[in-house]
């Protein structure tokens, strides 16, 4: 069993490989990840994401270097990930169940 600091580690180490075009930092540098979370009871992941814009390419980066690097290492039945502009209130919502 992983304890939560060494998957908190490793949630913003995958979350690091994600490059934001406007600013030329990884995601974790720039803050955009909030509120990580992890259940080691409930096998669930959360955190929240912060987008530049609504229509910020970095979500379906996400979905291709996070979920699939992050899922070969743990075994965590759930990541729920809150998308957020940060010029729009209102967020999105994706949910991995593995």
């Amino acid at each position: 069993m992983i304890s939560v600091e060494s998957a908190k580690k490793d949630v913003l180490t995958a979350l690091s490989q994600i490059i934001d075009p406007d600013f030329g930092a990884d995601i974790v540098s720039c803050g955009f990840v909030k509120d990580l979370h992890i259940d080691d009871v409930l096998k669930e992941v959360s955190f929240r994401l912060e987008l530049t814009t609504p229509a910020c390419p970095i979500k379906d980066e996400v979905n291709e270097k996070f979920f699939l690097e992050f899922d070969h290492r743990h075994c965590f039945s759930v990541v729920i990930l809150h998308l957020q502009s940060i010029y729009r209130s209102r967020g999105m919502l994706a949910v991995l169940v593995c």
